[in-house]
């Protein structure tokens, strides 16, 4: 193909996916997606990328010319459009693995995805026209909120990964041709279809408010992210959920992350649906919720705030000042007091004593010894009559 535009010239629409633009395009133009893109990019192996998560600057600007689409628009396809609203930054790895945060992790070798990354609804699907979500890259959306279902990511027929640059159309499985708007699909959590919505109105408009808390969009998600991370992960993730569930609701499952793999981007759909419906009913009434199952949990400010060091205000001040299990150490007054009060009590001052009202820290301290350096000398009190002290003798003349 030359550099001129092509016959067919499909926009994006909305929320589309580039991946899901170029199949399109080249159905659209009468090709496959595989001969489209070795038609348009021969000298580069587009199709053995996550060309979504790295957004190749030569294949956005191709398509923007090609379909005579407005560059900014184009660029909204890609999944780095995000940076400022789900992350801060957009750092993809240039191969197999992507490394930002939020989005789906896959494994490419050969051009085929042996493991899945790109998540769909198949009731979306049906509707027609077919397209890919940009949302559905994302490990924040694990439900589709207009059907009320967990997405899924695996062909239905053959349980092959979808690969839409590989397929014949974007709602074809590439390796069986299978109908992907077929696949079967559960029913997902109502709090987590609820979280949903509301993070769609947080990506918009750019901040969130959280309890008494008011806070950028990035920070936000950055705090979510950590708390999945803590309902999933091994240290605290069982008794946090076990907690949630019983108090608030929801399913206490564990999730079941690939062999040899800890991130939240690795966990299927099912399993993060059902951590975004306890995450639902942790937020409500920031913080107190929260701390109340970290505190049963065991889970306490030292390690909490040790793993997650770059925490927002609306995190670390909460976990600081109600989750700080340090032993308690009683003032100097406190101290002092306290060996008063043996004093009064015709007592004894003896460490054991001392250690019972205020704690053997304040006694190895030597709390209860006035500080030298807090006693002010006062003026000297004037002689009495009565004083025996003799006067100084007068000066012979």
């Amino acid at each position: 193909m030359t550099l001129r535009p092509w016959p067919c010239r499909p926009k994006p629409l909305p929320d589309e996916l580039l991946s899901s633009w170029i199949a399109r395009t080249a159905v659209a133009n009468g090709l496959t997606p595989g001969h489209f893109i070795r038609a348009v990019w021969p000298e580069a192996r587009v199709a053995a990328r996550d060309i979504d998560h790295v957004g190749p600057r030569h294949v956005v600007e191709r398509m923007a010319a090609g379909t005579l689409t407005d560059l900014e628009r184009a660029w909204s396809t890609t999944l780095g459009s995000f940076s400022g609203f789900l992350f801060e930054a957009h750092a993809p790895a240039d191969g197999r693995h992507g490394g930002t945060k939020w989005i789906t992790r896959t494994r490419i070798a050969g051009g085929i995805w042996h493991w899945p990354g790109q998540q769909f609804c198949p009731a979306c699907l049906a509707e027609g026209p077919a397209w890919m979500r940009r949302s559905w890259r994302l490990a924040l959306s694990a439900v589709c909120p207009r059907h009320g279902c967990v997405l899924a990511e695996r062909c239905g027929h053959c349980e092959a990964p979808v690969t839409v640059i590989r397929a014949d159309h974007p709602g074809q499985c590439h390796a069986c041709q299978g109908d992907l708007s077929l696949t079967p699909s559960a029913a997902a959590p109502w709090e987590a279809i609820a979280l949903h919505r509301r993070h769609e109105s947080i990506l918009t408009r750019g901040w969130a408010q959280l309890g008494e808390y008011n806070l950028y969009s990035t920070r936000y998600f950055d705090l979510l992210h950590y708390v999945l991370r803590l309902l999933a992960g091994p240290r605290y993730g069982e008794r946090l959920r076990t907690t949630v569930s019983r108090l608030w609701g929801g399913d206490a499952t564990p999730p079941v992350p690939p062999v040899g793999m800890t991130k939240l981007e690795m966990l299927s759909p099912a399993d993060r649906a059902r951590l975004l419906d306890l995450a639902a009913r942790l937020l409500p009434g920031w913080p107190y919720r929260f701390i109340g199952a970290c505190a049963e949990a065991g889970a306490w400010q030292g390690e909490l705030m040790l793993h997650f060091p770059d925490a927002p205000f609306a995190f670390a001040d909460p976990v600081r000042r109600l989750l700080h299990n340090a032993p308690y150490r009683p003032s100097r007054a406190e101290a002092v007091a306290a060996a008063a009060h043996l004093h009064r009590s015709g007592k004894p001052v003896t460490t054991r004593a001392l250690s019972k009202l205020t704690g053997s820290g304040a006694v190895r301290a030597r709390l209860h010894r006035p500080d030298a350096s807090s006693v002010t000398a006062g003026p000297e009190p004037a002689p009495s009559a009565t004083s025996d002290r003799r006067a100084p003798p007068a000066p012979r003349a």
